[in-house]
């Protein structure tokens, strides 16, 4: 797996994972125990898929989607599949 290394604005080098990332599994319990901030971030999206995440994002933290049905969707628009990355076996 290749793992993109890029360096922001002022040279600091990030790692990223090959596999996109995701707690949406967790949201319903985060949203329980009062967290109403959350970020995403996004490498190399082009404008369409990021309004396309944004809102499948929205509507997770509103309660119309179930998270197990936006890991799906998110598995199914990723190329490099998914993972919980640090949230895993939580």
């Amino acid at each position: 797996m290749a793992h993109p290394v890029l360096a922001d604005a002022l040279g600091r080098s990030t790692v990223f994972h090959a596999a996109a990332q995701t707690a949406a599994e967790h949201v319903p319990a985060m949203r329980e125990l009062g967290l109403r901030h959350f970020r995403v971030e996004l490498l190399r999206a082009s404008p369409d898929q990021t309004r396309g995440l944004l809102d499948l994002y929205a509507r997770l933290l509103d309660g119309l989607i179930d998270p197990a049905l936006t890991v799906r969707h998110l598995r199914a628009v990723s190329p490099g599949g998914v993972t919980a990355g640090t949230w895993a076996g939580q």
